[in-house]
């Protein structure tokens, strides 16, 4: 198949994050490759497939410590907050007192 290192990682891609939808249609291009005869291709995905972890939140991925940790010393708004290094997200939101709202509720709905 032409291209199909590309296509394969963009299934691996889709799959680093838990999602049902990506699973299916990733195991849909499996069952199509092995229906058209290609069965190198459909082995290659079925086993990117078999990697994946079943359970949500169970992903494994690279955390680094802020430097604060190490220290102990008192978190303030000036502490760098935990980071996911391979997308460079932080791994929280710190509320301090002084950022809360005084009506209730505190956080919206959907929290």
């Amino acid at each position: 198949m032409e291209h199909f290192d590309i296509i394969k990682e963009l299934c691996k891609a889709a799959l680093e994050v838990p999602n049902d939808l990506a699973f299916r249609h990733v195991t849909d291009l499996r069952y199509a490759l092995k229906k058209s005869g290609e069965e190198a291709e459909a082995l290659s995905i079925e086993l990117l497939l078999n990697r994946i972890p079943r359970v949500a939140g169970a992903t494994t991925t690279n955390f680094s410590l802020s430097p604060a940790f190490g220290a102990k010393e008192e978190l303030t708004d000036k502490n760098t907050v935990p980071f996911n290094t391979e997308i460079s997200v932080p791994l929280a939101k710190i509320l301090f007192i002084n950022d809360l709202p005084d009506e209730m509720p505190l956080f919206e709905r959907d929290i």
